[in-house]
């Protein structure tokens, strides 16, 4: 396994070799040269050792549609049930069909 450590720091701006490359990460905009962090909310882990590096906690860097106030607000709102089929009032319209596959 290969060692990752920080070879230059500035105020948000890191340096991670992991030989023979070397990341750019941005804390403060919670970017990563590889794009992954940005891709999928996660810092990878060379964000995760500048986060360590810095005393922080590593959930603050996840985006927060991974938190668990994102999935309480999703479904915090109570879905009515409708009545059967059987009661649904006939439109007059034609059904609408699935599409083709291609």
């Amino acid at each position: 396994m290969t060692r990752c450590h920080i070879k230059s720091q500035a105020r948000w701006h890191y340096e991670v070799e992991e030989r023979p490359y070397s990341f750019l990460v941005n804390v403060h905009e919670c970017t990563y040269s590889c794009r992954v962090w940005q891709l999928n909310g996660i810092p990878c882990r060379h964000g995760m050792l500048v986060i360590q590096h810095r005393g922080e906690e590593y959930e603050d860097y996840v985006h927060p549609c991974y938190r668990k106030q994102a999935y309480i607000d999703t479904y915090k709102n109570f879905i009515i049930p409708i009545d059967g089929m059987q009661f649904w009032v006939d439109s007059g319209m034609p059904e609408i069909d699935p599409p083709i596959p291609k």
